[in-house]
């Protein structure tokens, strides 16, 4: 297509834009994308989409972006509404904290009554919504592992507060899965340093600093441990599978560090040294892990 079509088709948008006709401005400003891919014609496919109230579709093009949503005021603002009309209360706090210190006072000030505010935002399906969600992870543990793991996934429209409020009882709960307690535990590591009280593979309730959790994500340490030790014992391993296990071992270390201090060093030998070279209780470690991981519910 050349400049000139292009340039009618613009206009064409804008038109439709002035006379609110959203959806159609929606089809040609991703006609227009396509053909031009640029951060200006990607938000204002995001704008048209967000006034066309496609929040989540808006989301998913805005991400092309993102670094350029963050450097442009209106445009991060936007962004913003987008999360919150969407549900996405969550992840909205989290991409707040990660830019905090980069915002200028006026930047937090909007964005921190945006967030303060989230709930003018969601529909009364929404609210609903998030109101069942509270109700199931209060009690996650009379749910199977497959439901539990479900509620997951609808964690998001949460802001951090009501879910570590409501979530407490779950995490000391031994009816709710490990997989369960870990995710909850990483989600809450984004928005939170302090401490909260986890339900240990031992057994036992333990005060986990969510700081740690932040550490063991961020090691280049401990990667390189995992993948030295993977390369030794799997030398031609594809790279799928490969990241699959590390992901694999990253999640059992985790599992480890809700249950007992340890360097890194004795982590990478409970997980990948078999049973009969490990001492008591190293083994006994070792062997919970198995069964946590023979039921591959997640």
């Amino acid at each position: 297509m050349d400049e000139k079509k292009l340039e009618l088709l613009k206009q064409k948008a804008y038109k439709l834009m002035e006379n609110q006709n959203y959806c159609e401005a929606v089809e040609i400003y991703n006609e227009i994308y396509l053909k031009e891919n640029s951060f200006k014609n990607n938000y204002s496919l995001f704008h048209a989409l967000m006034k066309n109230q496609e929040y989540s579709k808006g989301l998913e093009i805005a991400f092309e972006y993102l670094k350029k949503y963050i450097q442009n005021d209106l445009a991060l603002y936007e962004l913003f509404d987008a999360y919150l009309y969407s549900g996405d209360i969550f992840d909205a706090f989290i991409l707040f904290y990660e830019i905090k210190d980069f915002a200028n006072h006026d930047e937090q000030k909007i964005i921190e009554e945006k967030l303060t505010n989230y709930n003018k935002y969601l529909s009364k399906e929404q609210q609903i919504k998030k109101d069942e969600v509270i109700k199931k992870i209060k009690y996650a543990g009379f749910f199977n592992d497959k439901e539990q793991l479900d509620i997951l996934n609808d964690i998001k429209i949460l802001n951090p507060t009501e879910l570590q409020v409501n979530v407490k009882n779950a995490l000391i709960d031994p009816n709710t899965n490990e997989v369960f307690r870990i995710s909850i535990l990483d989600a809450l590591s984004k928005v939170n340093n302090s401490e909260v009280e986890c339900l240990g593979i031992n057994g036992e309730i333990r005060n986990f600093d969510l700081n740690q959790l932040k550490k063991i994500k961020k090691s280049t340490e401990l990667k390189s441990k995992i993948l030295l030790k993977i390369d030794e014992l799997y030398p031609d391993i594809t790279d799928e599978n490969r990241n699959q296990l590390i992901t694999e071992v990253f999640l059992k270390v985790i599992i480890l560090l809700t249950s007992c201090n340890f360097d890194f060093s004795e982590y990478i030998k409970i997980i990948f040294t078999p049973n009969e070279f490990l001492n008591g209780k190293q083994r006994e470690l070792a062997e919970k892990i198995e069964k946590i991981f023979e039921k591959r519910y997640f």
